[in-house]
């Protein structure tokens, strides 16, 4: 069967086994991005982002990184960094040429990025580290709670020159976003889907 539409495309890119796609679908469906307005696309179920080429990445409107991965992410530093420079310049590539990015960090052990010291050129933030917030001043949310524990965010205060805070507390950026090249990046470290 072939459908043809102009909706804009939405590529999802997160594990398969960690169900990623299915929450932003549910989210979606819920009314945050109604199916109208879109069309959601499952990543492969690996959820690499260098297992793809820019010339595949850029037929999608918009990549959204949920849980995402790169070869290597679960090992140690030195064995992970060249994977993982490879993922990020790729996304760079797509970004630079107009594309649209949505990048989640707040999936502690999930996301391979919620802690990093020195990051991609195209996270908004230059470092993120894991903090829990017991309450926080932003109105419209509910308390911050996991569990019956605090919530864990992968936030930093140290933006580069070309982002912008969208959410902030406690002195903490929580989310960005900024023009970059041709194309808009949205960072997240709360797990805002989740």
């Amino acid at each position: 069967m072939v459908a043809l539409s102009s909706k804009p495309k939405i590529l999802v890119l997160g594990k398969f086994a960690n169900r990623a796609y299915e929450q932003f679908f549910r989210l979606a469906a819920a009314g945050a991005y109604p199916y109208g307005k879109a069309i959601f696309v499952e990543g492969r179920d690996d959820g690499r982002i260098d297992g793809y080429t820019f010339e595949e990445l850029k037929q999608f409107d918009l990549i959204l990184l949920y849980g995402y991965s790169y070869r290597n992410w679960e090992k140690n530093e030195q064995e992970r960094a060249p994977y993982r420079q490879k993922a990020f310049k790729l996304l760079e590539e797509y970004v630079n040429n107009g594309g649209r990015l949505f990048i989640e960090t707040g999936w502690q052990y999930v996301s391979p990025d919620w802690e990093w010291k020195e990051t991609a050129e195209i996270i908004p933030l230059k470092n993120l580290k894991w903090q829990e917030f017991k309450t926080w001043e932003l109105d419209g949310f509910s308390p911050p709670a996991y569990r019956g524990g605090p919530w864990g965010v992968s936030a930093g205060n140290n933006l580069k020159p070309w982002a912008q805070p969208v959410l902030e507390s406690g002195g903490k950026i929580l989310v960005a976003k900024g023009d970059y090249g041709q194309g808009k990046i949205v960072w997240s470290g709360m797990n805002l889907i989740g």
